[in-house]
């Protein structure tokens, strides 16, 4: 990921929930693809060797692309989401901050979401048992953005910053 600016904040949380469900599936098409490989087929009606490798390529992905969450605020940019999927938001798109107080199961979930906030559109980029916050967008594809920030004070202080300096026409 390219990162444009100096980093003045930054956190990474590791969404277990994601390993604890892809870590055992990775593990059993492993197993199965280097017994077919090795000793014989598996059952009588055995998967063929493609299909088991591509089962274990679409778990180790999205094991990989959606274990880690990352948000980094940079002098220029708002990084949020996962490595298969984030976005990143100059901020001169960013007219202002708030912290979020509505359930995310009133927008779908948790995950990445897109819904509808005060009839408009909205994207979620959201993990479970971490602060969210609203940033009302200026000149983008969607009006709001929500994320989830572990300190949620200090990411909208330097976010409040950022559109200071920046400020959204």
């Amino acid at each position: 990921m390219r990162i444009s600016g100096s980093v003045i904040y930054e956190e990474k949380h590791i969404f277990w929930v994601v390993l604890l469900i892809m870590l055992p599936l990775i593990a059993i098409f492993l197993a199965i693809l280097i017994y077919q490989i090795l000793i014989g087929p598996l059952g009588t009606n055995p998967a063929p060797n493609w299909f088991l490798a591509l089962m274990l390529f679409i778990f180790i992905l999205l094991g990989y692309g959606f274990s880690v969450y990352r948000v980094i605020i940079t002098t220029q940019t708002l990084i949020a989401g996962f490595p298969l999927y984030s976005v990143k938001i100059p901020w001169e798109k960013v007219e202002s901050v708030e912290e979020m107080k509505d359930s995310v199961w009133k927008y779908g979930g948790y995950g990445i979401r897109i819904g509808k906030m005060n009839g408009k559109p909205v994207l979620l980029v959201v993990i479970p048992y971490v602060s969210r916050i609203i940033l009302k967008m200026h000149g983008w594809k969607r009006d709001y953005l929500v994320i989830s920030v572990r300190d949620k004070d200090a990411a909208m202080n330097y976010i409040g910053q950022e559109i200071e300096i920046y400020g959204a026409s």
